[in-house]
């Protein structure tokens, strides 16, 4: 009765999927340098030589086999300790239901994702092949720490827009300062601090004076041509800031434990503009757990991340992404 179970989620959000509008494809133009990392996903910016990965890359044992989209969870939510009379039984019990909850995120949070080339993030022709349902972002209509969007719902689609939130409040800062105060006030205990966060590594590396991109063209400044809600070309201006815009356009759900507990993974274009603009494809996973009225990243090491990928191309819907669109 207590058990959850583990499953991966499909790619669309069952909720509204219908009435959503897909966001504008087909971004033209040179060369690219995406960071988005926010944590996540293994974020590899194509820079600094080699290139950055946001979130390290590890291996583990494949997860089980999806179940079936719409299959119900078990019960979710924290063991009420005030639901029975305290007793060693009881706390025993409850331990135990916290340790499988804790080895079930760690399975969905290791499942290996596909491995792709570098060059599968830099800019390139647009997919004609349908990725399947959008993925409806909903609405955040609040200000919380750090600046950051929140009041996004108990969904599994809320939690994804929460990521996103958190990850293009810390890249778009373009400081360190800035990276660092959001995973501050959105990791945690246990999970990602403000020397771990892949995001806080990524930011550091684009504000390195040996920064580069890596087998780009570039174009004359500008901006990225895509746009979405709240695009921003970073809060910070002076030496320490880089101007950076983090455009999510794809996403998927590497699976969820129950109500509470999911690992969403949102595909990016990251433009930066120092002397032009570079772009490419990023990718962020994370493990968001629900704390009480707000989604958070949980604790535990960051996710085994998907590929970085330009979006709308074929290794992007191989990689299992598809679209994300904008709740009216």
């Amino acid at each position: 009765m207590t058990n959850r179970t583990s499953q991966r989620d499909s790619t669309a959000e069952a909720a509204g999927a219908a009435h959503g509008t897909g966001l504008p494809r087909g971004s033209t133009g040179g060369g690219g340098r995406a960071l988005l990392g926010v944590a996540v996903v293994g974020v590899l910016l194509i820079l600094v030589g080699a290139g950055l990965t946001l979130a390290p890359l590890r291996s583990a044992a494949e997860a089980p086999p999806p179940d079936a989209p719409g299959t119900a969870a078990g019960p979710t939510g924290p063991v009420d300790p005030a639901a029975s009379p305290p007793s060693v039984a009881t706390s025993a019990s409850t331990v135990g239901r916290r340790v499988q909850q804790r080895q079930e995120e760690d399975v969905v949070a290791a499942r290996v994702m596909p491995s792709l080339p570098l060059s599968s993030a830099t800019p390139g022709p647009v997919s004609t092949r349908d990725p399947g349902p959008v993925i409806v972002v909903p609405d955040c209509p609040d200000t919380g720490p750090a600046g950051v969007q929140t009041g996004c719902p108990h969904t599994r689609a809320g939690a994804l827009a929460q990521l996103i939130a958190i990850d293009r409040a810390a890249l778009q800062s373009g400081t360190m300062a800035g990276a660092r105060e959001v995973i501050a006030a959105w990791a945690l205990p246990g999970g990602p601090t403000t020397t771990s966060w892949s995001g806080v590594h990524a930011m550091a590396a684009l504000l390195s004076p040996t920064r580069s991109v890596q087998g780009l063209t570039g174009t004359s400044a500008g901006t990225s041509d895509r746009t979405s809600p709240g695009t921003s070309s970073g809060a910070a201006a002076g030496m320490s800031a880089v101007p950076v815009v983090l455009t999510p356009v794809m996403g998927l759900f590497k699976g969820h434990v129950g109500d509470d507990f999911v690992v969403p993974c949102v595909g990016y274009e990251l433009a930066i503009t120092i002397t032009r603009t570079a772009r490419v494809g990023v990718s962020d996973c994370q493990r968001m757990t629900w704390d009480g009225d707000r989604w958070m990243i949980g604790a535990g090491p960051e996710p085994v991340q998907a590929p970085n990928v330009w979006p709308d191309t074929d290794a992007a819907i191989d990689a299992g992404f598809t679209d994300l669109a904008w709740q009216p």
